[in-house]
């Protein structure tokens, strides 16, 4: 029976972010960074020259390195997260533990190299409240095949309980970044890799 205020969803102007025009190149990496650039450092560039992905634009996305195969990130347990409800929407959950822990992976790859998430399963333990302060996410690689990484994450609330448990795999794609500038399509690659 609790009655919850709307949500501030701030000034009018500029319009919401699925209203405004889709962001420039500045907001992604390049073709060459992609095939030069070693991913953890490209991961560090982030942080040091404050790059913003538009998906990070629009949850507020803050991503922490730690070192090779380990990542952190926080997103706030903002309003926008509720599907109706007081807490936070589980999709969004699963979204936050999938994209840390495929940070995680990328920072273990070579330079050229991409990867391919294969599964994701995300076991939800207690509800992660709006407006109860940040979420963290820490997700770590615990297998390092030639092939194939696995990966966990624990999301926790504010108070550092943990709200969500998360592992995933992922198909390493050596060479998959150079594969898609010459213009294979990413089911090309990924039959190539049998």
């Amino acid at each position: 029976d609790a009655e919850y205020p709307p949500p501030d969803t701030g000034p009018d102007d500029p319009p919401d972010p699925y209203l405004r025009p889709p962001p420039g190149p500045e907001a992604y990496w390049t073709a060459r960074d992609l095939i030069e650039g070693a991913p953890l450092e490209l991961m560090k560039r982030t942080e040091r020259e404050n790059l913003r992905f538009p998906i990070w634009s629009l949850t507020g996305y803050e991503p922490d390195l730690d070192k090779p195969g380990s990542t952190a990130a926080r997103i706030p347990s903002s309003p926008w997260f509720s599907n109706g409800g007081p807490a936070v929407y589980g999709g969004v959950l699963a979204w936050f533990a999938d994209h840390t822990m495929g940070g995680a992976v990328y920072s273990t790859l070579e330079a050229g190299d991409l990867f391919a998430p294969l599964d994701l399963n995300v076991r939800y333990i207690r509800p992660a409240m709006i407006n109860s302060g940040d979420l963290t996410a820490r997700a770590e690689v615990r297998h390092y095949g030639r092939r194939l990484r696995v990966s966990s994450c624990e999301i926790t609330n504010g108070e550092g309980k943990t709200v969500a448990m998360a592992t995933s795999s992922a198909l390493v794609v050596p060479g998959g970044a150079r594969a898609l500038v010459a213009g294979s399509s990413p089911d090309e690659i990924v039959s190539d890799e049998g």
